[in-house]
């Protein structure tokens, strides 16, 4: 089955961010703190009085005065207080939920950064790790191609088989195999570090 998919390599990470900042997790958290804050003060106010004022003006026969037969204007101003008293009772309740929402809220997010932060350790050190095993991976190719070439050399000569000239290329072609593995791990990591900081890295 042929298939006419192009795989391509990632652009390589040359500069990471320094912290963990850029996580779009933050905003949500941020929110979420907003919002018990909001409901606390939310239940403070259904809980307390609230004083409202009126005024009233008319023309009116009668007017305010019942007894009087005659056409007058009247106007009246007034204030009034609304106390639902029931919302004291439960203030407590709702103002202790909400402010144990918002808690909950900061335990998330301090576990969040600290699971975080242990996988950007995590990932960084996969890094160094790979990036050693490149640089090793390239000193045993050039040594894998020496010996490669003095085996071509000895079987021109006749003192080699020709299996012992494919042993030496084989494994000449499977430390480049390896090295190709060390490459395509240490840009997972790359991009797992990058990923973990949530901030977009410097390619090239």
């Amino acid at each position: 089955m042929e298939s006419d998919a192009d795989f391509a390599v990632p652009a390589k990470i040359v500069a990471f961010a320094d912290t963990i900042d850029g996580r779009p997790e933050f905003g949500l958290f941020s929110a979420q703190e907003r919002l018990c804050d909001a409901a606390k003060e939310g239940y403070l106010a259904q809980a307390m009085p609230r004083l409202s004022v009126f005024a009233q003006a008319g023309y009116g026969k009668p007017a305010l005065n019942m007894l009087s037969n005659e056409a007058d204007s009247f106007w009246v101003v007034g204030a009034r207080v609304n106390w639902a008293i029931d919302s004291i009772y439960t203030l407590g309740v709702n103002y202790g939920r909400a402010d144990a929402s918002s808690k909950q809220v900061r335990i998330e997010r301090d576990k969040f950064v600290i699971n975080a932060e242990s996988d950007a350790i995590k990932y960084r050190e996969d890094i160094d790790k790979y990036v050693k095993l490149v640089e090793g991976d390239d000193a045993i190719i050039d040594l894998r191609g020496t010996i490669r070439r003095a085996a071509e050399v000895k079987y021109e000569n006749g003192t080699i088989s020709v299996n012992d000239l494919l042993r030496e290329i084989t494994a000449e072609h499977l430390a480049m195999q390896t090295k190709e593995l060390h490459e395509i791990q240490l840009l997972y990591s790359e991009y797992s570090l990058e990923r973990a900081l949530g901030n977009m890295g410097e390619k090239k």
